[in-house]
């Protein structure tokens, strides 16, 4: 081997330890079987130095596992043998919603795998749980309907599959992997330099997608994520409110209507912001009780004038005309997506009945807990039912998750909360309950003590926590 070459393969070694191996024992290898053609088969011995050399040089094809509960990668693996725009649609509609989602574009990375699919490939610096990111990932497969076939995950689960070394050589085609241009799918200049250079992004930003995606709705987890990765460099430093410090108003009833209208009149201001509008716009005439085929035609001819006007990601018109018919029959079939430009939520009002119902929890954590589940079901259930995530609740009692799971188990033993699990909103992180404190009080209110708005609900809290105590 000369120089060049040795000096070039453990580099490419150097690499693919800093990036992908977590663990090196099992590991897979792929073998060419005379009888039964190309198969995969588990190695329980180690994942040495040399075994990765003799992958990268072609002479051995291997993959590697996760460590423990965690992982440092996320990979959609795209397989559709025969219908090379079907794969192509998938990885820019993977890549059109990781964008949405707050993942900026340099930090995905598409690899042809040498056979007849796709790899895009997330690299992050430092470990995130499995369960969070697959869980992420599969949202994103969700989201894409019908494309979403032939589209699976790396890791799916903490005892999944494993997962193929990048720049490996097919044994089947006798073809090596190589990386490829995210617009024309043309393979890059020079493959195994552009994995030299990538460098694994932060991971707050995959929890922050994580986040978003497990706790929002639709419509919130795009604000919200470009609100964090916005490039935009007045927004980059701008505080995020988070819910607790999000203000108790609940009169303004146009925001979205306004939002709509704008985007009609003056379209999108620059990419990356497609998904959003599409679905203001389809609840904005599912609001004013336009069938969804009409809807559909509205929206199609809206976002052919922002393709046309090079305001949209994707170059692919059809792709773009498949993903507002998706988007739209999506909100339309959604029955809780009725009525968003209606009056949300209520005025907050605590009584003497609710301080006495408090004070009856001789515990100071779980009077905290209480408080500000009372305070939040008061605002948004129906007959009894609402969401909270355990991080508003926390924020608000000023105690960790952990303590906050923990009581609120305590509470649900006690008859004082239950857990509804069929309830609409009851996904992801965000946890349903019912509280039947509310239900028996119904619309009755015994001796107002205060009624708070225009402050935020953390505000609003303190205010109350000094009446309770």
């Amino acid at each position: 081997m000369s120089k060049t070459r040795k000096v070039q393969t453990e580099l490419v070694l150097k690499q693919i330890k800093r990036i992908f191996i977590r663990t090196r024992e099992p590991f897979i290898e792929q073998y060419n079987h005379k009888k039964f053609g190309v198969g995969w088969v588990q190695r329980k011995y180690m994942l040495t130095d040399n075994v990765i050399r003799s992958h990268i040089k072609g002479e051995r094809t291997v993959g590697t596992f996760y460590f423990g509960n965690a992982t440092i990668f996320l990979i959609f693996d795209i397989d559709v043998e025969g219908d090379i725009y079907g794969q192509h649609s998938r990885v820019k509609a993977i890549i059109s919603q990781l964008e949405d989602y707050g993942i900026k574009t340099e930090d995905i990375h598409v690899m042809f795998s040498g056979c007849k699919g796709y790899h895009i490939q997330l690299f992050f610096n430092s470990p995130v749980p499995i369960k969070r990111v697959a869980t992420f990932g599969k949202k994103i497969v969700s989201n894409l309907g019908e494309l979403g076939k032939g589209v699976e995950l790396r890791p799916e689960n903490t005892k999944g599959r494993g997962v193929k070394l990048p720049l490996a050589y097919h044994k089947k085609t006798k073809n090596f992997a190589y990386y490829v241009d995210r617009e024309n799918f043309e393979p890059v200049s020079d493959s195994i330099n552009y994995f030299l250079q990538i460098n694994p992004f932060d991971c707050e930003i995959i929890r922050s997608a994580c986040n978003i995606a497990l706790n929002r709705s639709d419509m919130q987890k795009q604000r919200l994520a470009k609100r964090n990765i916005d490039e935009d460099s007045q927004l980059i430093n701008k505080p995020i409110k988070t819910f607790a410090e999000m203000k108790l108003s609940f009169d303004n009833t146009n925001d979205l209507e306004e939002q709509a209208k704008q985007l009609l009149e003056k379209g999108l201001r620059r990419k990356g912001l497609r998904h959003e509008a599409q679905f203001i716009l389809a609840l904005y005439y599912k609001g004013k009780s336009v069938r969804s085929q009409k809807t559909i035609e509205e929206i199609t001819n809206w976002i052919i004038r922002q393709w046309k006007n090079n305001k949209t990601n994707e170059s692919n018109l059809e792709f773009l005309k498949y993903e507002v018919k998706r988007n739209v029959q999506y909100v339309y079939k959604r029955t809780d997506y009725t009525g968003l430009y209606k009056k949300r939520g209520r005025n907050l009002i605590i009584d003497f009945e609710d301080i006495a119902f408090l004070k009856t929890y001789k515990r100071k954590n779980i009077r905290k807990v209480l408080l500000a589940i009372l305070m939040i079901g008061k605002i948004y259930h129906i007959e009894g039912i609402f969401s909270a995530d355990m991080t508003t609740i926390g924020r608000l009692a000023g105690l960790s998750r952990q303590t906050v799971s923990t009581l609120i188990k305590e509470l649900i033993s006690r008859d004082v909360l239950k857990q509804s699990a069929d309830y609409i909103y009851s996904k992801g992180l965000a946890r349903t309950y019912c509280m039947p404190y509310l239900i028996q009080k119904g619309k009755q209110t015994k001796g107002i003590i205060l009624e708070i708005e225009d402050s935020t609900l953390l505000e609003a809290f303190q205010e109350v926590w000094e009446l309770v105590e």
